[in-house]
């Protein structure tokens, strides 16, 4: 394959990748403050119904969460959704997967805060929208920052996953692309499928 070739694919797929995390982020960050929130609520169901959500959607593969959504529709309900639901499907499923993940994010961030800032804002006369708003959420973004680059790292990391179900040659994960482009840079490029099964 020339390189040529690689970089436009590249490019292609590079483009509706970051359409895909755009509207993953636009999605998943309100939806992960909501259920979060309802994690964290006083009332008992609400916070059990938001504990089953996290569990459920954390603990099932996202291909898995992925395929349910393109077919189910059709398979479980009878619904014909045509060729344009998949990039619907796609971007449900991922939005429900990460609102999942970002709710534990945004939770452990907010619950680390010590129970001394809460007094301290409760003495000094704050609401409980002004204690979030000016105590707990500035004191918890570096946690924050944090822990989503940690998750980011593992995500990354877990692309390679991706070799599993491609069976088409010429598309492959991003890591393999792009070690493939720096090998043929160096002058040793080789198939990129025997790259992957290195």
């Amino acid at each position: 394959m020339e390189l040529g070739v690689m970089v436009g694919a590249l490019v292609d797929g590079l483009g509706l990748s970051a359409w895909i995390f755009v509207v993953t982020l636009v999605g998943s960050l309100p939806l992960g403050i909501v259920v979060a929130l309802c994690r964290m609520s006083s009332f008992k169901p609400l916070s059990l119904l938001a504990q089953f959500y996290i569990s459920i959607l954390r603990g099932t593969p996202l291909m898995l969460q992925l395929m349910a959504f393109m077919f189910g529709p059709y398979y479980l309900l009878g619904m014909n959704m045509g060729t344009d639901w998949k990039f619907g499907a796609c971007a449900v499923g991922f939005i429900l997967n990460y609102s999942a993940y970002f709710a534990e994010i945004y939770r452990s961030g907010i619950q680390s805060i010590p129970k001394g800032q809460y007094e301290a804002a409760l003495v000094l006369g704050y609401s409980r929208s002004q204690t979030f708003f000016k105590i707990v959420l500035p004191l918890s973004s570096a946690i924050l920052a944090v822990i989503g680059l940690y998750y980011f790292v593992g995500h990354w990391n877990d692309f390679m996953t991706g070799l599993i179900y491609i069976t088409d040659d010429t598309k492959q994960p991003l890591q393999v692309v792009l070690q493939q482009l720096l090998l043929v840079a160096q002058g040793t490029g080789t198939n990129v499928n025997a790259v992957a099964q290195q």
